[in-house]
Formats: C-alpha cells, structure tokens, sequence
C-alpha cells in the first residue's frame, strides 16, 4: 500500500509540475504579448509622426508626439510616483492635443514657482483633473474657458491650484457633509 501511495503521489506532483510550466509559458506568453502592443503602438504613432512631417502637417505631427508621449507615462507602472516637471509635461501634452480641437476657445495659463521641479509627487495627479475640466467645462460652452494652473512649493507642501472659468455646478447640485 506504501508502495501504491508513494507511486500515486510521484504522477500528481509530475501532473502539478507539468501543469505548473505550462502556466508559466502561458503567462511569459501573455506578458510578451503585452509588451508587443505598447511597441507596436508606438511605432504606429512615430509612422503617422513622420508622415505627417513629410506633408508639413507640422500640427498633426505634434499631436501625435503629445499622444505617444501620454501613452508611455500612462503605460509606465514602475512607480506611482514622478517629478513634478514630468507631470506638467503630462500636461501639456494633453493640453498640445486638445488645442487642436477647441482652438481659440481654449486658453491655458501655468505658473510654476517652485526652487525644485524634480520633487516627487503621486502619479498622474493634475492631469486627469484637468481633462475634467474639458469634459464638464470646454465641451459645455461655446466661450473661450480659460484652465489656469498655479503651482507653489513651501517649506513643508505643495500647493497645487487648478482652476477654470467653465459652467461651475448646477445651482441645485447640493455638497453633503459627511456626518462620520
């Protein structure tokens, strides 16, 4: 009986190793895969970049790069931080690719007053407020919105305003306070 149990346990550790490979390939497969696409993607972007040079289509050209640019800070998960000159970038990328459609009804403003641009700061933490502001501001109204950005360093913190001129909340939207 020893014997018996000792063989049956030798095949279910083979058969758990065998399957445990064949994880292993699939999931090295699958993580290839992904990075073939931000690749491929990328090399798409940079194709339509020089064509669009080639058509001295310089503002698509710049769209573009804004584009590819936002992809690879958006792809890059090595940390969930980054330095603040990196994020304004982020910015302006995505600001660079809206002018394009809202034009001269799009007015942006930064001001920067900090000794140190390369502080840390959590990732992604302006821009996706200011592409708020398009979504519920720049797209609402047809007048020029204005998007001003004011960043101060003190001793201690970062002060970090973002404000725009759009619609505001509706008069009968109500801010609950939280009782807890």
């Amino acid at each position: 009986n020893s014997y018996d149990a000792m063989i049956h346990e030798i095949k279910k550790l083979i058969k758990d190793n065998y399957e445990m490979k064949i994880l292993s390939q699939e999931i090295e497969l699958k993580a290839l895969q992904a990075q073939l696409d931000p690749h491929f993607l990328y090399n798409t972007l940079d194709s339509i970049h020089w064509l669009a040079l080639e058509n001295d289509q310089i503002e698509i050209s710049d769209m573009v790069t804004s584009l590819a640019y936002l992809f690879r800070k958006k792809i890059d998960n090595a940390s969930s931080f980054m330095s603040l000159s990196d994020e304004i970038e982020i910015v302006n990328a995505y600001i660079t690719i809206q002018k394009f459609r809202f034009q001269s009804r799009l007015q942006y403003h930064l001001t920067l007053n900090v000794v140190d641009d390369s502080i840390e700061i959590p990732k992604f933490i302006i821009q996706p407020i200011v592409e708020n502001i398009f979504k519920y501001a720049v797209d609402k109204q047809d007048t020029p919105v204005s998007i001003t950005i004011d960043i101060k360093q003190h001793k201690e913190y970062l002060q970090i305003k973002i404000s725009d001129n759009g619609p505001g909340f509706p008069k009968d939207f109500i801010l609950e306070e939280s009782t807890g």
